[in-house]
């Protein structure tokens, strides 16, 4: 949703998406505890379960607090941007020199989302909106508020594709290198995983 005052855009992500988190929290979470608890229960041990779900609905709820916090707000003197874990980051006027708006889709054949990016003169991204958060006519509205050039993307690109244009620079380290990304993901998914295996293991013993 966007507000705009008589000098300033303000811009928060789309409300769907806090709504959307908490549903894939409660779906991956609750079987996963409740199984555990169910074990836990002939031992008498619930109450370690329960306290597990209780720290790890704490810890989301901070997360997702973050997120539904976060936004942007654009004025004659700039960017002020307050990113999910981050304090808020204020980008002057003066370096905004473009705004480049990418169409991307998974493949050719998905629905297609638009990446915007607020470049200085050497091309470095500035601020960074992905069409996943942020509402399409948010996204129009941030690359239109300064005076500067405006180059839309006519024809949508894969990711794959967008990895190796000339925008490669513009995403960030996690997007360029997906494999490791992917790796990354698989050994913290394991690391947090076993401790749980190995609880419900030690329980039904």
């Amino acid at each position: 949703m966007t507000t705009t005052g008589a000098a300033e855009l303000r811009i928060k992500p789309m409300r769907d998406l806090w709504r959307e988190g908490w549903k894939s929290f409660l779906a991956t979470s609750v079987p996963l505890f409740g199984a555990l608890g169910i074990v836990a229960a002939e031992t008498g041990r619930w109450p370690v379960v329960l306290a597990g779900f209780a720290g790890a609905t704490v810890v989301f709820a901070l997360v997702a607090g973050r997120l539904r916090g976060a936004g942007v707000m654009l004025d004659p003197e700039g960017v002020h941007e307050r990113a999910y874990l981050r304090s808020t980051v204020f980008t002057p006027r003066r370096r905004v020199h473009q705004a480049l708006v990418v169409p991307v889709g998974r493949t050719l054949l998905d629905e297609v989302t638009h990446q915007l990016f607020l470049l200085d003169r050497r091309g470095r991204t500035l601020l960074r909106m992905r069409g996943q958060l942020w509402d399409p006519q948010d996204l129009k509205a941030a690359a239109a508020y300064f005076d500067v050039p405006v180059r839309v993307l006519d024809t949508p690109v894969t990711w794959s594709e967008l990895r190796q244009s000339p925008y490669r620079g513009n995403l960030e380290p996690w997007e360029r290198h997906p494999l490791l990304t992917a790796a990354a993901l698989a050994v913290l998914g394991i690391a947090v995983l076993t401790p749980a295996i190995a609880a419900a293991t030690t329980l039904h013993l």
